[in-house]
């Protein structure tokens, strides 16, 4: 973990070592015969080289992350990512499997660089159904796979996907954009990929999806495009930061940052449903004791047309900045644009969702306990996709004389 790092970290680390370069030129500037000096000039002189070049490192990995458009920078394996483990946050990759219900045999397998399982239905059943050869295929998938982009692309593919939802119902709704086709017969009762697609987003549910989907709706989703004009978008840097040292949380869209009122810099977390831009800092707010927002952490909401926004709560030091002054004003032009959608209701099986802890974690705990693959042993994406060939088709060489025998399977692999 020491050897990843994101742009939060960077910024933190950097400043860190802005603070102790100062220190150390100030004890240099101190004479020689000063008592109160911690350490001798040699020592002092070695430590600001030391510090002078981390700083250096640092910006560089900052501005490739900048350049590159990427979260995450690993230097000991340039493809893992930072991502939630079972025992807390670790470097690695997210490996998603596909698993048979009768056999519990694995289909198929994908390893992805992606934190979360969110959009990865598709991808991964796609490849298991072509191997398998089925036209249409069921799956059951837990709560973080809910994503209603995902799961309608997943019906478009010939995939029915039954993902736990977080409310607990066992319907949810899918959405299609919507397209004027003339669908015939022939294409309803086709499992074609091509065809299923044609027909959803048409609003005529398929065949092979009866009693699946109903209830389809053709109406209209608005979007909003604005641009924005403000001298804000012709400070420098440093008066990017005077001026939220004022009280406020300013971005700069062309670097896609925000300044908050203490300084720090707050970096893109998600993007929000609604559109809105979420930026977040947990490693300045641990050492900040301003309440600025009312989320734990200082975690800032702006639209694509907002440059600046008041902080909460935030008093300014008045001896320094003039309280209150107000932010300077930005033009907005608003565009309304309708795109025209079609919504379906997926009903979900509940009685096969139930079963996905039985299906699922059986070969992941087969995996680590008894082949004893708790990590990877290789790096880079290429080479781990290998070494999980490999663990699998252990695991399935494992499973298969489990249920035949050697014997058995010798014969039905002759």
């Amino acid at each position: 973990k020491d050897n990843n790092f994101t742009l939060n970290k960077l910024d933190d680390r950097i400043a860190r070592l802005e603070a102790h370069e100062r220190q150390y030129l100030e004890d240099l500037e101190k004479n020689d015969f000063d008592d109160e000096r911690k350490l001798g000039r040699d020592e002092t002189e070695l430590n600001l080289e030391v510090v002078q070049k981390r700083q250096a490192d640092y910006k560089e990995y900052r501005n490739q992350l900048e350049e590159s458009g990427e979260k995450q920078l690993s230097l000991t394996d340039p493809d893992s990512k930072l991502m939630k483990f079972n025992d807390g946050f670790n470097v690695g990759y997210n490996v998603q499997t596909a698993v048979e219900a009768d056999s519990h045999l694995i289909a198929t397998y994908n390893v992805t660089t992606n934190p979360t399982d969110h959009g990865e239905i598709t991808e991964t059943l796609t490849e298991a159904k072509n191997d398998l050869e089925h036209e249409i295929v069921e799956v059951v998938a837990d709560k973080g796979y809910q994503d209603p982009k995902d799961m309608a692309n997943a019906l478009a593919a010939g995939i029915i996907p039954n993902v736990i939802q977080r409310d607990g119902d066992d319907v949810a709704e899918v959405e299609f954009e919507y397209v004027e086709a003339t669908v015939t017969d022939d294409m309803l009762n086709s499992k074609k990929p091509e065809n299923l697609e044609t027909c959803l987003k048409a609003g005529k549910i398929p065949t092979a999806y009866a009693g699946i989907l109903d209830s389809p709706q053709i109406g209209v989703r608005k979007s909003y495009e604005c641009t924005a004009s403000s001298n804000i978008k012709e400070m420098s840097d440093e008066e990017l930061k005077q001026l939220a040292l004022q009280g406020y949380f300013v971005r700069d869209a062309a670097k896609n940052l925000v300044y908050c009122p203490q300084g720090s810099i707050l970096r893109q977390k998600s993007l929000k449903k609604d559109g809105r831009i979420r930026y977040c800092n947990k490693l300045a707010c641990k050492k900040c004791s301003h309440k600025c927002t009312k989320a734990a952490f200082k975690e800032a909401d702006f639209n694509k047309d907002t440059l600046v926004m008041k902080a909460q709560n935030y008093k300014v030091d008045s001896s320094n900045h003039q309280e209150d002054q107000e932010p300077p004003k930005t033009k907005m032009k608003r565009e309304v644009k309708e795109h025209k959608i079609v919504t379906y209701k997926l009903h979900l099986d509940k009685k096969k969702m139930a079963q996905r802890m039985c299906l699922s974690e059986h070969p992941f705990g087969t995996m680590k306990r008894t082949l004893g693959a708790y990590y990877f042993l290789l790096k880079t994406k290429v080479k781990v996709e290998a070494e999980m060939a490999l663990i699998c088709l252990s695991y399935n060489m494992r499973r298969a004389i489990s249920m035949l025998g050697v014997p058995q399977l010798i014969a039905k692999m002759a």
